[in-house]
C-alpha cells in the first residue's frame, strides 16, 4: 500500500477509516456489500473535493483491491450474517427489539458487563 499511495483514490488515512468502518460494521453483524463499500469510498473522495466537481466512479475492481490491501477484513466479512437470515427483517422489527432489550436491561437492573453475545460461532 505504501509504494502506490500516490496512485490511490483515497489517502492512507481515508483507507484506514474505511477499513475501520467495514470492520466495525461486520463485527456487529451488518452485511457490508461491495457496492456499499464503493459508495462509502466515493463519499470520502467527494468530501475532499468541491461539491461542484464531478468525480469518476471507482472501477469494479477497486473494492477487491481495497480488501486485498486490508486482508484482515476478509475473514471478518465472511462472518457477517447471511443475506437469507436478514432479508425479511424490517427496520421496525429491529427498533422494537432494541426498545425491548433496553427495557429489560432497565427493568431487571442488568449491568452492561454482564451482557454477552453468543451465536453458533461462539461468545463475543
Amino acid at each position: 500500500m505504501k509504494g502506490k499511495a500516490n496512485q490511490q483514490r483515497l489517502t492512507p488515512q481515508e483507507e484506514k477509516a474505511l477499513a475501520a468502518w467495514v470492520s466495525a460494521s461486520t463485527v456487529v453483524g451488518h452485511l457490508v456489500q461491495y457496492d456499499f463499500i464503493r459508495e462509502m469510498a466515493e463519499h470520502l473522495i467527494k468530501q475532499c473535493i468541491g461539491d461542484d466537481e464531478i468525480i469518476p466512479q471507482l472501477i469494479a475492481s477497486w473494492v477487491p483491491s481495497f480488501l486485498h490491501r486490508h486482508r484482515y477484513l476478509k475473514t471478518t466479512m465472511t462472518h457477517a450474517i447471511e443475506m437469507s437470515r436478514i432479508k425479511n427483517v424490517t427496520k421496525e422489527q429491529v427498533l422494537h427489539f432494541n426498545e425491548e432489550f433496553h427495557r429489560l436491561i432497565k427493568e431487571h437492573n442488568i449491568c452492561l458487563q454482564n451482557i454477552f453475545n453468543a451465536d453458533e460461532i461462539g461468545f463475543y
